[in-house]
């Protein structure tokens, strides 16, 4: 009685303490004082041509918010190596970044070759009074049409 006693409180134990960890592993992942929530994905649209959709919400106004970067990736042996094939960052794509708001969406178009895989890294950031905080999005290959 008392070994089966002992196994029941260790698997409680056990139990409590992954569900701790699991907790507090979840809350520090996505936490921040600027960014709520962010997304992008990369669209087929016919021709060989990619659209890279982003959008992203503050947790305020943000005195600016959206994408700094995105650089897209090119596969044309089915995923097993990726090449950069372009680069687009707000210094030279300002719709990127948006300015005294919440929310902020785009995207950017690239004219690839109908057969190959894309992908796009998106560097997010949102930012007020000097400060901010920023995440990367790595988005699922699409293959161009």
């Amino acid at each position: 009685m008392k070994k089966i006693l002992r196994v029941i409180s260790l698997a409680v134990v056990m139990v409590i303490m992954c569900s701790t960890f699991a907790i507090a592993e979840g809350t520090d992942i996505y936490a921040s004082d600027y960014i709520d929530s962010y997304s992008a994905y990369c669209h087929p649209a016919g021709n060989g041509r990619i659209e890279v959709y982003f959008s992203i919400t503050g947790d305020w106004y943000m005195d600016t918010i959206g994408a700094t970067s995105i650089h897209l990736y090119e596969s044309s042996n089915n995923g097993a190596t990726w090449s950069l094939v372009k680069s687009y960052t707000s210094q030279y794509y300002p719709s990127l970044i948006g300015e005294n708001k919440v929310q902020h969406g785009s995207y950017v178009v690239y004219n690839g070759v109908a057969g190959r895989q894309y992908k796009a890294k998106v560097n997010f950031w949102a930012g007020e009074s000097g400060a901010g905080d920023s995440r990367s999005y790595m988005t699922a290959a699409v293959t161009a049409k």
